[in-house]
């Protein structure tokens, strides 16, 4: 399996990262919560846009993401703007949202751009293709807030996302049983099996926290912890996060 690198944090290379999201609503707090971060509480940071105010003005998202980059030195970060209809709170047309994450490419600053698979293959692909014009790696994404599909549904999903050239697939489901936990983690180990980029899945809530801590055994190459306010029904705060891990993994 190919490896991603973005700056000093080498994904699918065999050990489980930790992604903190930000999640401030002003400029203020996005960066007073970046200050918090470090690498002894987390190896990445995202920064979850759609949480952002001026979320629909490039130019700010730019001037912030420029602070941010500054704020966190070397370590990297992810760019996420969330629609709605993937659990987020951008609630523009697939245009708007293709508009401003191709215009944030240009003009921004970040390691590695979330795009939705949701938004329909060729959109995915023109903004891949615009994110490796500006040296940005790529995660590929799909979230079910209202349900786990079937094991082959999501090994579906996952390979679809490989074959739309992600540098990373990320699956998040929501179970309403066990069995849907397994399900998800069974998905997860087969795809890692059989495709050739880092894959990141978790089940969500209370009911799918344990992957979240066990994904690791299933593929998966990081896990997203909160600090302060969670961005995902199910996020352990990071701090516990790591030391759960560094009990199970080390």
């Amino acid at each position: 399996m190919k490896t991603v690198r973005l700056r000093n944090v080498e994904l699918g290379d065999g050990n489980s990262k930790i992604i903190v999201p930000i999640t401030g609503a002003t400029e203020e707090k996005i960066i007073a919560q970046a200050k918090e971060l470090n690498q002894g509480i987390c190896d990445l940071a995202e920064w979850r846009v759609d949480l952002f105010e001026k979320h629909h003005a490039v130019s700010e998202i730019v001037k912030v993401a420029r602070k941010l980059r500054d704020v966190l030195g070397d370590m990297p970060f992810i760019f996420t703007i969330r629609t709605k209809e993937d659990g987020g709170k951008f609630e523009g047309t697939n245009e708007e949202y293709a508009e401003t994450v191709s215009r944030f490419l240009l003009e921004g600053e970040c390691d590695a751009c979330d795009i939705e698979l949701a938004k329909g293959k060729p959109l995915v692909q023109s903004l891949l293709e615009a994110a490796k014009s500006h040296g940005v790696k790529t995660i590929v994404s799909s979230h079910s807030f209202d349900k786990t599909p079937t094991v082959d549904k999501m090994i579906s999903i996952l390979g679809e996302m490989q074959s739309c050239g992600a540098d990373i697939a990320k699956l998040a489901v929501m179970p309403k049983s066990i069995q849907d936990v397994l399900n998800l983690m069974l998905a997860s180990a087969k795809s890692f099996e059989n495709l050739n980029i880092p894959l990141i899945t978790m089940s969500m809530g209370k009911l799918g926290s344990f992957s979240r801590v066990a994904g690791l055994l299933t593929g998966s190459c990081a896990t997203f912890g909160s600090y302060g306010q969670e961005s995902a029904p199910g996020q352990y705060d990071c701090r516990d996060l790591k030391k759960i891990m560094k009990m199970l993994y080390e």
